[in-house]
């Protein structure tokens, strides 16, 4: 634990508003040692974002006694602006398969996921609850592969989920004998009763994310009304990787 990461904690679990009274309130102060929970109440107004604040004052203090109030104002008042910024260099298209709309103009789902393989440098993460040969989708993963990129696909299987997957395992074999790629299972002795595995999302370098309802089928990508999000930010795709990777690391995804 580091006063980076509490002040980093404390302005993502507290409202801007909430983090600008903390602020005015600890560049009146003398030092942490002083503030009591009645003190932090009258500037708060808050019962919870007092004691989510006191809390992590209290953790800094403990870290850092000489720490000054100031500079903890000045810790918060930088982590909120980053916080600000991220938000505002977040791009999101929303993408359809399906009958175009006269509303509004619809990116394809099609050309969204193309474009997301064919951008990948370093990664590419898979997840789809059905996958079956999809021509111009197979030939942009080995065009990726040969260029250096790491595939990984996490993929529902007929067998690891006692026949309740109503497909082969025809797709996953394909993306298994991939050049430069590692495919994945969820294991039926892992799995709650009915589970499956049932997310779709592609995560290019950890940096940009497709997250949609569209299984990792020519239907889906050309026929179906499905809905994704294309989402272009480092935070949001780090999160979405780090949580599967997460659970190839545990043990719950098994390489196949």
């Amino acid at each position: 634990m580091s006063i980076g990461s509490i002040v980093a904690d404390l302005v993502s679990e507290l409202t801007p508003e909430y983090c600008r009274r903390l602020v005015h309130f600890l560049f009146e102060c003398v030092d942490i040692d002083g503030i009591t929970r009645a003190n932090l109440m009258r500037a708060m107004a808050d019962d919870s974002a007092t004691l989510q604040a006191l809390t992590a004052l209290k953790q800094i203090h403990e870290l850092e006694a000489a720490v000054s109030p100031a500079s903890v104002a000045v810790a918060v008042d930088t982590a909120l602006a980053v916080a600000a910024r991220n938000v505002r260099d977040l791009k999101v298209d929303v993408v359809w398969t399906g009958p175009s709309s006269a509303a509004t103009p619809s990116r394809r789902s099609a050309a969204a996921l193309l474009e997301l393989i064919s951008s990948a440098n370093e990664e590419l993460l898979v997840l789809s609850f059905a996958s079956f040969h999809i021509p111009d989708a197979m030939l942009a993963f080995r065009e990726a592969a040969a260029r250096g990129v790491r595939l990984h696909f996490v993929l529902e299987s007929a067998e690891e989920s006692s026949g309740r997957f109503r497909g082969s395992d025809e797709g996953l074999l394909d993306f298994r004998t991939m050049p430069n790629a590692s495919a994945y299972v969820w294991p039926k002795e892992l799995r709650p009763p009915g589970g499956l595995l049932h997310a779709k999302a592609i995560v290019a370098d950890r940096c940009r994310a497709l997250v949609t309802s569209a299984n990792l089928t020519a239907n889906a990508i050309d026929v179906n009304i499905e809905l994704g999000l294309l989402i272009q930010s480092e935070p949001v795709a780090q999160r979405i990787a780090e949580h599967v990777f997460g659970l190839i690391d545990g043990g719950v995804l098994i390489a196949v």
